[in-house]
């Protein structure tokens, strides 16, 4: 038995010796033709792939290795497209090499330890609904049997160097990707994997890398749902061709956003199903064409894929060198940038970012030395001045809260904080405070301070509220030593101290005082209302220098034009955007033009750009002035309207006081109501714009350098039968007419109207105790005088002339009063009036040749009688023509009917005429005198020269 078993025991041993060497010679012959056993298998494995993938596939020739593991390289691989999207091949590479495991391949399953793909060419499709070519991956289109089909499993999956071709139909955009590198481990449908990515993006060099672990992927039918934790790093992408290679980024970034220099980026996401985070984000780019990156972030991004305008930020931003001119027209904010805002050079942003759109905290700086601010004509910030802005915000869709606010303007420092409404009706909550600011420094900036050249300090701690219409503010408004000048103002306003309070709608200033040159003035001012203005104010002043207010307003004599104890109270109101006033006037005693006045009073009114000074008083000249200014600004130039009234004016003060460089041409006292307008801004631009009318009376005057009477009875001194009828005896009688060289009379009054340069004058009467003179004329404002006029003597002066000369009858009127017409020509004072010798001539003629008809006829010659009595054609024509233009209102038939003296009670109310010129005064002159030796006819020729001869013995 022992023989038996160790028989036995051999066999079994021989046995199993010979099945190891059959097995290892099997296994040796399956590695030696393991290609044959692949190749034999090709359809098989192909169809299994085709069942895996869903897809068809096409292989090459087949390589087997067999070092380093069961490997299979295969030439002219292609994976085919859904046949939905494409006809060509989704994936097509010139080498594949796939590494098997052995076991399960005998048991006709598919495990894949790596499969690399050599320089691929991949197609990736998205349709017009937005699917991609590859979700349909791992879904066979026909029926399975699940006893036969074997999930496709891949240890590894590598593409080296490959070209991705992406098209979108949605949107017709085409994309190609290069030098790819994608190492996919652990792949599978039902469990997540890792993919690692490199390539190309819009360039030359791999540009973009990814580190991620994807899945699972399931069933692929939202891959936004696919869940997703990846590292990505992006080195110098050019953004521009980005931005037009993938539309979709412009719906959230604007097109004229400029990108200017490429985008390098490191982050993280991480997502599951529509919760994207992104995290560590660290990025730069260049915007608003920066020839370097300006545009960076740092920080993390929360947002829903599927609505990605759910966002909540945390991080920080920095803008460098940002062009403010390319900000005026950038989509997201020229909206919201006022319209007079223009902006250049470049400022810097840096800002902390924290929240969402329903809730996000900024915490921002602005640098903006290098840029400039214009803001209209109110603001202008040129490039170099210093400008810091740093808050603290947070906003919501209703509120903007300034947790802190700092500006630094200049030397301007001011802090706030406070709330802005963000509802359909703005309102507001602010405070400000601010450090004492040097006006002068800020004169740069506000151009409407510019023309005032300010100094000094300004200090201001306001809190402004706006809930309506009308804005609240409480607070102060401090001034110290202000200073400031205008070109309209000759001196500067200096030493300005004072405080402005603000109570909500309403402001009023306290010990509030200013310095005009050397004039010290005060102002109160209490505003009911700031919105629409409605304040009252008054202005006191112990003297106030014309001078300092207008240059033209300068006395050029020893004595300054001064107001002193100067009050003006009144009110101020806006009406409809224009501003309105309205108030009094007084001063207790002042000086203008050398001219000393007391007692001034006056109402003045402002509205619609026209000055109304009204119920104008004032004593001057030991007299008084009343009247109304009107002053209308609209025009260019501007107008005035003065109506005037004098009572008793003394005018030898007048020309005393050298108010005008015109010598002194008369005195008395001065009655006068008259009424002017003009224009301009000056005398010399006034003078041909003036016009006016009025009437005037001076009583016990003088008219300088000028004898009336005296110079018109002189000149008939001339005439024949009056040689040496002025006898000594007559002046001594007269001394007012005959012992001075001036014109003293009792009465002078005339209508005045103003036109053309010039003073018309009409019913101008001259009244003293034995004559009178009425006449008409002109003068112009250089005093030259040109007028016809008439002298009527008394009664008792006519009566003792004509005992002396009997002649002089022919000049006397029915009311027994000489009348003698004259004319007045020449520049005041020192104008001589000149007798109307025609006239005169051919009247003492006429008397002459009367007296010689009546001694004839007294000598039996009564047959001439007829003949002489009959008064001269030559003496009807010039006579009556002579008279009348000389005698207001006279009779028409003779000059001597009527005494100027009659006609000085209508003075109060002066009839208008037509003046008759001078002119026709001289014609008539000329015709009794145009031949120079009248041929003797006849022996009565000869009378007149007969009768002279008898009347002198």
């Amino acid at each position: 038995m022992r023989i038996i078993s160790k028989l036995l025991s051999k066999r079994v041993l021989l046995a199993a010796s010979i099945l190891l060497l059959v097995l290892i010679i099997f296994i040796a012959v399956v590695f030696v033709n393991i290609g044959t056993i692949i190749d034999n298998n090709k359809d098989y494995l192909l169809t299994q792939a085709e069942k895996s993938l869903g897809r068809k596939v096409a292989l090459g020739k087949i390589d087997v290795k067999l070092w380093g593991g069961l490997g299979v390289r295969v030439s002219d691989f292609s994976l085919a497209d859904d046949p939905v999207f494409s006809s060509k091949n989704f994936i097509q590479t010139d080498g594949l090499l796939i590494n098997l495991k052995l076991l399960p391949l005998l048991r006709k399953e598919v495990e894949i330890t790596e499969f690399i793909l050599d320089k691929p060419a991949i197609e990736i499709i998205r349709d017009k609904k937005g699917q991609l070519n590859f979700s349909g991956l791992g879904r066979s289109s026909e029926p399975t049997d699940k006893s036969t089909a074997q999930p496709l499993r891949v240890a590894r999956l590598q593409i080296k160097g490959g070209d991705v071709h992406f098209v979108d139909q949605q949107n017709g955009k085409d994309l190609r990707v290069s030098h790819v590198d994608l190492a996919v481990n652990d792949f599978d449908f039902e469990k997540p994997f890792t993919l690692n990515l490199a390539l190309a993006l819009l360039g030359d060099r791999q540009n973009v890398s990814l580190q991620s672990r994807i899945g699972p992927l399931g069933a692929l039918n939202d891959p936004m749902q696919i869940p997703l934790e990846a590292a990505i790093n992006l080195d110098s992408l050019p953004m521009d061709k980005l931005m037009d290679s993938f539309p979709l980024l412009a719906d959230y970034i604007p097109s004229d956003v400029g990108f200017s220099s490429p985008l390098t980026a490191k982050l993280n996401v991480s997502k599951k199903g529509n919760e994207v985070s992104i995290t560590q984000i660290d990025m730069k780019t260049g915007i608003f064409a920066s020839n370097k990156p300006n545009l960076s972030f740092k920080g993390n991004v929360q947002l829903d894929a599927g609505n990605f305008q759910n966002v909540t930020l945390n991080g920080d931003l920095g803008l460098n060198a940002i062009p403010l001119k390319k900000l005026e027209t950038f989509s997201l904010i020229k909206e919201s940038i006022p319209q007079n805002l223009s902006m250049d050079g470049n400022s810097n942003l840096t800002a902390h970012i924290e929240g969402n759109p329903n809730n996000l905290l900024i915490k921002a700086e602005l640098e903006a030395a290098g840029g400039a601010f214009r803001f209209g004509d109110q603001f202008d910030k040129a490039i170099g001045i210093p400008l810091r802005l740093k808050t603290e915000s947070r906003i919501t869709p209703k509120t903007i809260t300034l947790e802190t606010l700092e500006l630094n303007l200049s030397k301007l420092q001011m802090k706030g904080k406070g709330e802005i409404g963000r509802g359909k009706t703005t309102s507001l909550d602010l405070t400000l405070d601010s450090n004492p600011a040097d006006l002068s420094d800020l004169k740069s900036i506000l151009p409407l301070l510019k023309e005032y050249d300010p100094a000094g300090k300004l200090e201001f701690h306001l809190r402004l509220q706006q809930k309506t219409d009308t804005p609240q503010i409480v607070g102060t408004i401090q001034l110290d030593q202000v200073k400031a000048k205008h070109a309209s103002l000759p001196q500067p306003i200096t030493a300005g101290n004072g405080k402005i309070e603000f109570k909500g709608n309403q402001a009023e200033t306290k010990d509030f005082t200013f310095q005009l040159g050397d004039s010290k003035i005060a102002l109160l001012a209490n505003a009911a209302k700031l919105v629409p203005l409605d304040l009252t104010y008054q202005l006191d002043s112990e003297q106030l220098d014309l001078a300092n207010i207008n240059e033209s307003l300068k006395s050029t004599s020893a004595k300054p034009n001064l107001v002193k104890t100067i009050n003006s109270n009144g009110h101020v109101r806006m009406d409809k955007e224009a501003m309105a006033a309205r108030g009094k006037i007084t001063a207790l005693q002042g000086t203008f033009k050398n001219l000393d006045f007391t007692d001034l009073k006056g109402d003045i009114d402002f509205a619609k750009n026209v000055l109304v000074i009204e119920n104008l008083s004032l004593n001057s000249l030991d007299g008084v002035i009343t009247g109304k200014i009107t002053y209308d600004l609209h025009p260019q130039p501007p107008t005035f309207d003065i109506a005037m009234q004098t009572q008793k004016l003394d005018v030898a003060e007048y020309f005393r006081a050298n108010i005008v460089s015109l010598p002194k041409s008369i005195e008395g006292r001065i009655n006068l109501d008259l009424n002017l307008a003009g224009s301009g801004s000056g005398w010399d631009s006034i003078k041909p714009t003036l016009q006016g009318q009025g009437k005037a009376q001076i009583l016990d005057g003088v008219i300088i350098d000028t004898n009336l009477a005296e110079g018109v009875l002189a000149g008939m001194s001339g005439l024949p039968g009056l040689t040496n009828f002025l006898t000594p005896t007559l002046k001594e009688k007269y001394p007012r007419i005959f012992g001075s060289k001036d014109t003293l009379f009792e009465q002078l009054t005339a209508a005045i109207s103003i036109k053309d340069g010039k003073i018309n004058l009409s019913n101008l009467l001259v009244a003293a105790a034995d004559w009178a003179v009425g006449a008409k004329g002109t003068l112009d404002f250089d005093q030259l005088l040109n007028a016809d006029g008439t002298l009527q003597l008394s009664k008792n002066f006519t009566s003792i002339l004509t005992s002396q000369v009997k002649i002089l009858q022919a000049l006397v009127n029915e009311q027994g009063q000489a009348v003698i017409p004259f004319t007045l020509s020449g520049t005041l004072p020192g104008v001589k009036p000149v007798p109307n010798a025609s006239f005169l001539t051919q009247s003492l003629q006429n008397a002459l040749l009367k007296q010689g008809a009546q001694q004839l006829q007294q000598r039996g010659l009564p047959n001439l009688l007829p003949i002489l009595n009959q008064p001269s054609q030559e003496t009807q024509q010039t006579a009556p023509a002579d008279a009348d233009s000389a005698i207001p209102a006279a009779s028409q038939a003779d000059p001597r009917s009527k005494s100027p003296l009659d006609l000085l009670p209508k003075l109060v109310t002066p009839e208008k005429e037509t003046p008759i010129s001078a002119t026709a005064a001289n014609a008539s002159a000329t015709s009794a005198t145009s031949t120079a030796k009248p041929e003797i006819k006849s022996p009565l020729d000869l009378l007149p020269k007969a009768l002279d001869k008898m009347l002198k013995k």
